[in-house]
């Protein structure tokens, strides 16, 4: 898998600051004593020492204003940009300062704590305004606001995801069978944008964050994936799993899309050999991997080993596009027995409405401020004629609505339900985001390489 990486045009505001520092540097090095010409004596004198200031302060407005402007995924080359320049300015009056009290300090006449009362109080002024305006770019460039206000008391309720430490220790990184990455998608500078495979600027986090993994030490061992149809269920979970299982791995492979990108990987690097035949004897777990497990239809054998075959050190892994397929050849009760006894169950790329409010269900709900408002307008001379009131009410809402299941999570995002622990909202573990993964696995035959 190769991702393109092309430069968008939004790139050239990097310049705005740039070249705003730039005018200003100039005009105030070299213009500013012209411009005071023909002003009266003490204007010409606070207009000679404000010469700092738009050198100063001009770059970051510059900056800011651009920064605020872009979408935010776009903003952080500016604010770095603008940084950059306002350290340069800074640095170069911190200097001039240094070199002008300087020599008094070191032969005596004043000491430092004293020096420091003799600094140009405009170029200082100037120097907060510029850093408080570059402090904002680089705060509104980096952090994702929240859209919602959490109530602080839980009276209708007290649902939110599971923080990321919670979940590492949970999923673990040094684990066989993959889960996930382990940061939050929707906090991401780029979660406004559709995931793109083949872009990488919309990738965020993807691929360098620490990986979620699951190493079969609590409940049933067996797993339950649903992802919609092109939902990365194969890359995400199949391939990264083959490519880090030690033991024994039998894989439902109906296009043959995997074996050919990790079999060399696991005879060489893994030591696994290929069995015609189990004989019964193992030493590990025998994890079954079934990618389209849809395909088998209705298998009794399928319940006995959810049900009986962790004694026998069966474990499963199972890759579905919706509950509604389960529910096809299990039906509903079926279903909701799958769901129950698998450790956990990853919901992705969900487009089913149905599904969407089931998991919304599972998520839970928590308590928001609402803020309300009135005015009434009269003729009553005593209160001026009009009255405005506030009110604060406290509301149940669901930690994430059906619709934003559907619309606003992404590909490269899921939902994993665990009993007795808050839902966890990561990425996912899509192997060509991977270095280490992406370098031993074999081409995908289908996947045309982008040229």
């Amino acid at each position: 898998m190769i991702a393109r990486g092309k430069p968008h045009p939004s790139l050239l505001f990097v310049f705005a600051p740039v070249v705003v520092t730039a005018i200003a540097v100039y005009i105030a090095g070299w213009r500013w004593p012209g411009l005071a010409a023909g002003m009266p004596g003490r204007m010409e004198y606070w207009f000679l020492r404000a010469a700092p200031v738009p050198t100063l302060l001009f770059g970051p407005l510059a900056g800011l204003l651009t920064v605020w402007t872009l979408p935010l995924h776009r903003r952080r080359p500016v604010a770095m940009t603008s940084l950059l320049c306002y350290l340069g300015v800074s640095a170069f009056y911190a200097m001039r300062e240094f070199a002008r009290l300087g020599p008094s300090v070191q032969t005596g006449v004043i000491t430092w704590d004293r020096a420091l009362s003799y600094l140009d109080m405009v170029a200082v002024i100037g120097a907060v305004a510029g850093f408080l305006a570059v402090a904002v770019a680089a705060r509104i460039s980096v952090v994702v606001p929240d859209e919602i206000k959490r109530a602080r008391r839980g009276t209708f309720g007290d649902a939110d995801w599971l923080p990321m430490a919670a979940a590492a220790k949970l999923f673990p990184p040094d684990g066989e069978i993959v889960v996930g990455e382990r940061y939050r998608v929707d906090k991401e500078i780029v979660h406004e944008l559709p995931f793109d495979a083949n872009d990488r600027s919309t990738w965020g986090q993807g691929g360098k964050a620490p990986l979620l993994t699951y190493k079969q030490d609590f409940d049933s061992t067996h797993t339950l994936f649903f992802a919609g149809s092109g939902g990365y269920k194969t890359t995400s979970n199949v391939v990264p799993t083959a490519l880090r299982y030690t033991g024994p791995l039998i894989c439902l492979d109906p296009s043959t899309e995997v074996a050919p990108m990790v079999v060399e990987h696991r005879t060489h690097a893994l030591g696994r050999e290929v069995m015609v035949q189990a004989d019964g004897i193992f030493r590990r777990r025998a994890l079954f991997m079934l990618d389209e497990v849809d395909l088998l239809g209705y298998m009794r054998v399928l319940e006995e080993a959810r049900d009986r075959g962790r004694k026998y050190g069966i474990s499963i892994m199972l890759m579905y596009q919706s509950v509604g397929q389960l529910e096809r050849h299990f039906g509903k009760d079926g279903a909701t027995s799958w769901i129950e006894g698998c450790a956990f169950a990853s919901y992705a790329a969900i487009k089913a409405l149905d599904t969407a409010r089931t998991v919304s269900a599972q998520c839970g709900e928590m308590t928001v401020e609402v803020k309300g408002s009135s005015r009434n307008l009269g003729w009553d001379s005593r209160n001026g004629g009009t009255r405005k009131s506030e009110s604060l009410s406290f509301q149940r809402r669901p930690l994430i609505m059906p619709h934003e299941i559907t619309q606003s999570m992404r590909k490269d995002e899921q939902i994993i339900i665990v009993q007795g622990h808050r839902p966890i909202r990561c990425g996912r573990a899509i192997y060509f985001r991977r270095k280490e993964m992406d370098r031993v696995a074999k081409a995908n035959r289908f996947v045309k390489p982008i040229q």
